[in-house]
Formats: C-alpha cells, sequence, structure tokens
C-alpha cells in the first residue's frame, strides 16, 4: 500500500522537536549566559514529547509500581478502582494489555482507557482502595499524585489522569533541577549535561520516584558545592536547611542513600 498516510501525532511531536531546537539556536546568547534557561527549555521540551508521545502505558521499569504509589494518594480517604486501574497496579497484568503500535491503534486504546467509569462506585467489578502513603519512599510520588488528583477534581477520563501524573512528575523535575543550576557557582554545564542524560530524562517523564530523588539531590549538591568553592557565599542557616531538606528527600525515595 503505497498511498500517503500522514500519522498526524508523529508530525506534531516532529514539529514540537524541531521548533524546541530552533529556539535554542534563535536565543543562544540567552541560553550561553544563563545556561539553566537552555536546560529548562531542553528538559521540558522534550519531557513534553515523551509525556504526550508514549501511550497511557507501562513503558518502564517498575512503573505500575509508582502508578499505584501516587495512585492511592487520594485528596479523600478512599479511591474508586476500576478493573483497568487494577491492571495498571499489576506489571504481568498490564503486560497483557494490547500495546498500541499504528495511528489508529493508539486512538484505539485511549478511547478503551476513557470508557472507564474511574468515579463510579456503583459498578460490582469496581472497589474502595485505603489512601495514603505506605511508607518513606511515597515522597517521590507526591508530584505524579498532583497531576492524578487534579484529574480526579475535573473529573476527567483515565487516559487525561495517567498523562497528568506523568506531566506533573516531569514539571517537578525541570523546576527544582532549574533552581539547582542557577544556584550552582561552578560545573553548571557538569550539572546541565547529568540532568539532560536520556535515562534521567526519561525517568522524569514517566512514574518514577528516581526524578523526586535526582531532582532534590541536585539541589542539595549544588548548594553543597557552592558553600565549598564560593568564599564570598556565607553559608548560613537557610542554606544549611535547603541542603540538609534535599538530601533528606532523596534519602527517602532510595533509602540506601
Amino acid at each position: 500500500d503505497n498511498s500517503l498516510n500522514i500519522n498526524a501525532r508523529r508530525m506534531w511531536l516532529v514539529f514540537f522537536f524541531v521548533l524546541i531546537l530552533l529556539i535554542m539556536i534563535t536565543y543562544r546568547e540567552l541560553v550561553a549566559k544563563r545556561i539553566e534557561v537552555g536546560f529548562a527549555i531542553a528538559a521540558l521540551g522534550i519531557g513534553l514529547v515523551m509525556v504526550f508521545g508514549f501511550p497511557a502505558y507501562k513503558i518502564t521499569w517498575d512503573e505500575e509500581v509508582h502508578f499505584k504509589g501516587s495512585y492511592k494518594m487520594a485528596l479523600a480517604p478512599k479511591v474508586v478502582v476500576t478493573p483497568e486501574v487494577d491492571y495498571y497496579f499489576d506489571a504481568n497484568r498490564v503486560a497483557s494489555l494490547y500495546y498500541p503500535m499504528a495511528e489508529c491503534e493508539f486512538g484505539q486504546f485511549k478511547e478503551f482507557l476513557n470508557a472507564s467509569k474511574i468515579y463510579s462506585k456503583s459498578n460490582p467489578d469496581n472497589y474502595l482502595m485505603k489512601s495514603g502513603p505506605e511508607g518513606l519512599y511515597d515522597v517521590g510520588h507526591i508530584a505524579g499524585s498532583i497531576g492524578i488528583n487534579i484529574g480526579r477534581i475535573l473529573h476527567l477520563p483515565l487516559w487525561w489522569v495517567y498523562i497528568l501524573g506523568k506531566l506533573t512528575n516531569l514539571l517537578m523535575y525541570v523546576g527544582i533541577t532549574y533552581l539547582a543550576i542557577r544556584h550552582i557557582r561552578i560545573g553548571k554545564g557538569i550539572m546541565t549535561v547529568l540532568a539532560l542524560m536520556p535515562t534521567i530524562l526519561f525517568q522524569a517523564s514517566v512514574y518514577s520516584y528516581d526524578a523526586t530523588a535526582n531532582a532534590f539531590a541536585f539541589l542539595a549538591m549544588s548548594y553543597l558545592i557552592t558553600a565549598i568553592v564560593d568564599k564570598e557565599n556565607v553559608f548560613d542557616w537557610k542554606q544549611c536547611a535547603v541542603f540538609v531538606g534535599g538530601i533528606a528527600i532523596a534519602s527517602c525515595v532510595r533509602i540506601v542513600y
């Protein structure tokens, strides 16, 4: 079949990616002077391509665990769980869902997710789950839970609820790391390169508590390194609190730290 077939979603993603490059080239002087701005443009742009380009589906390590942790942190004491959401809590079961490949399959999968009545308690297949954190590591699920709760408040369908959780996780990572790069006195380029590494940026664009650990580790180290190398900087109690707080949050997510 040699007929013309335009994938609108793919075209939009390619256009958006090219737009990011053009912005970086056009404002290269600003990016050179304020490298944190360049990081924010690149990280947010590429992250948005991944958030909206990938289907609302488990695509990375232990994503079902992190989605469940974020989904359970509801504003209400209990949260409704539908069979579709329950699938997303289990790695083996979610693997049985058909992964969309073509554009039409992507749309069909989106319609399938949106058919789930995630706010109805009347369906006999639905059940109530107690909300709230299970441990210190759930600190890393707060960012994703914000997007999920926004979707719940607006009564958006499951596809949007899933996407919004990934989106707020990305925004948290970009915002905190932006502050870290802006504050550090030396090694801004090195930290920017590390923060834009494909795996790290990928983790920030899906359900993963590593985004929280990475962002706050960057923030803590920027304050510590600046305190060491900048002799004119007074390392007061406020800066110490940021350093300790950042390391504490990263350590809550990854106890081994």
